[in-house]
């Protein structure tokens, strides 16, 4: 499955199961004055829960983490964030 991400910078690129919402450039003009610098991809990931793809990007290194969201008490998540 294809997918098309629109960038920051205005161009999109088609990547293959995922979508990249910051191009290098900007990644770089960032990062010459930033020191943390937030890059997102959205993730086609049926055969993963949440935690199981949380374990495989953290490898358990420090200052990772997962958040999940519920909508109104329920108990599934909609979202899950991981910052690894």
């Amino acid at each position: 499955m294809q997918t098309t991400a629109n960038l920051a910078d205005g161009s999109s690129r088609k990547h293959s199961s995922l979508a990249v919402t910051t191009s290098r450039e900007d990644f770089r003009a960032l990062a010459a004055e930033h020191r943390v610098v937030p890059v997102t991809r959205k993730v086609l990931a049926d055969s993963e829960t949440p935690l199981s793809a949380y374990r495989k990007l953290a490898a358990n290194r420090p200052g990772t983490f997962l958040l999940e969201s519920a909508e109104n008490g329920r108990s599934w998540s909609r979202w899950s964030f991981i910052g690894a």
